[in-house]
């Protein structure tokens, strides 16, 4: 009969919170001289003898519904395991005290405190990857001639979506100086992180136009001979950052970034509000299609940077690469309005939204 130690790694992947979810057929906890222990799906049914040996069934399995506890979480609450509905036994507390002092290593205690810049700049990255990825597939590939602003708003849109799922539970999904600024500003996000998160994106943003870049060399190579041109029929200044109309006033301009960051922030609160119609899971994907309405609505007029990190980034990086001062000296340095005009405009998104939109509740 296999005793509990002989089962501690094969049983104790990792601890799981029961605290708030348990699968019906689970009749009673399993315990061990009545101390908690934690098994996860998939695995075979446990039981414990009248001598205190773990039994496991070969053939049943119990789909249990847990949350995985993570272990960031285990090491700062180790010290009150009854936070997390774990009462230890000496076998477990020594399974938890090897977990602990793996993850009190350096690299491990780095990565914790990085996580969120690390999730920011890979974020904003994968949207820089792929909206900037679809102008260049508009620009080069000819079979989608005549459709390409449509194709490119749906690609920003898609690309913000799908970096929302890979951020939003680590860092928030920011992914945008003006909505880590505003946020700040209410009291909703850690001054001392505003910092820290426009840097990792700006970076992002630069790592992401610099994948693109490498990607489609061939066809900038192609395309403009070799001479790198902001505008102009060999003009690829568009695959990186963002250009208004050129019949725009830069009073349309501004106003254009300051109104198209207002509707961002003010639905992203919407959407993000629990005292409104929950959106659970469907967030990314709703705000990746506000984006896309942004874009097919009020974003023509200024091409709707509406985030200084994805548009300073890739600015930065095509000044490196052979464009030399154009991308901020062009249209009369155009690029202070998609720089700063989106602050004042997530700032008046947000007021906007506590001063107006009083849910039922209240």
């Amino acid at each position: 009969m296999p005793n509990f130690n002989d089962r501690t790694n094969a049983i104790l992947h990792g601890p799981y919170n029961s605290r708030h979810r348990r699968h019906p057929r689970l009749r009673h906890n399993v315990r061990i001289n009545q101390n908690e222990i934690f098994v996860f799906p998939n695995q075979p049914k446990i039981s414990v003898e009248a001598d205190g040996e773990v039994k496991i069934s070969e053939h049943e399995t119990v789909h249990l519904e847990l949350e995985r506890m993570h272990t960031k979480s285990i090491i700062e609450n180790y010290d009150d395991p009854q936070l997390y509905g774990i009462s230890p036994t000496k076998d477990f507390q020594t399974y938890l005290a090897h977990v602990t002092a793996s993850r009190n290593m350096p690299l491990y205690k780095i990565r914790s405190y990085l996580a969120e810049y690390i999730a920011e700049f890979f974020g904003t990255m994968l949207l820089v990857i792929f909206g900037n990825g679809v102008v260049a597939t508009t620009l080069f590939n000819p079979r989608v001639a005549g459709s390409e602003y449509i194709l490119t708003s749906f690609g920003w849109g898609l690309g913000l979506a799908f970096a929302l799922y890979v951020t939003m539970g680590v860092s928030g999904g920011h992914l945008n100086p003006a909505i880590s600024f505003a946020l700040a500003l209410f009291g909703k996000f850690p001054y001392s992180k505003f910092v820290g998160y426009c840097l990792a994106q700006i970076l992002g943003a630069l790592v992401g136009a610099a994948v693109v870049f490498g990607l489609y060399h061939g066809q900038i190579s192609a395309f403009d001979g070799g001479n790198r041109q902001t505008l102009g029929p060999q003009g690829t200044g568009a695959l990186f950052f963002s250009l208004p109309d050129p019949n725009n006033s830069r009073a349309q301009s501004v106003f254009s970034e300051i109104l198209n960051t207002v509707l961002l922030m003010g639905i992203i609160l919407a959407i993000n509000d629990p005292r409104m119609t929950p959106a659970e899971g469907y967030k990314p994907i709703a705000i990746g299609l506000l984006l896309v309405s942004i874009g097919l609505s009020t974003g023509y007029v200024s091409g709707y940077a509406i985030n200084p990190a994805r548009d300073f980034g890739p600015r930065a990086f095509a000044a490196m690469v052979g464009y030399g001062k154009d991308p901020f000296t062009i249209y009369d340095h155009y690029f202070v309005i998609p720089m700063f005009c989106p602050f004042p405009g997530a700032v008046i998104g947000i007021l906007l939204y506590e001063l107006f939109i009083i849910p039922k509740d209240e």
